[in-house]
């Protein structure tokens, strides 16, 4: 969760709090995110996520931003970020 933390791209000023055991969805966006990301999380917080993550290809991080922000409930984007996911594959990866 420290690498989340310095390396998400936040969609709302609050953060969701995760405790012990709570459910975190990770997204790995293939095709474009602006079609299924929004969906993604509505399911995945519908089904009990504390957070869900969206991990996208750096080039689409900036469009899944937008979508996200245009299409997802506002009271819900503090439970939602976006990482690079190469980046992220890095960071598991490596332990970090």
């Amino acid at each position: 969760m420290a690498w989340l933390s310095s390396n998400a791209h936040y969609l709302s000023m609050e953060r969701a709090e995760i405790a012990h055991n709570d459910l975190v969805a990770i997204e790995v966006e293939v095709s474009d995110p602006a079609k299924t990301a929004p969906r993604n999380v509505t399911g995945d917080l519908d089904a009990g996520a504390a957070l869900v993550v969206i991990a996208t290809l750096p080039k689409l991080v900036a469009a899944a931003k937008r979508c996200l922000l245009n299409d997802v409930p506002t009271n819900l984007l503090s439970r939602v970020v976006v990482v690079d996911e190469l980046q992220l594959l890095d960071a598991l990866r490596s332990g970090a």
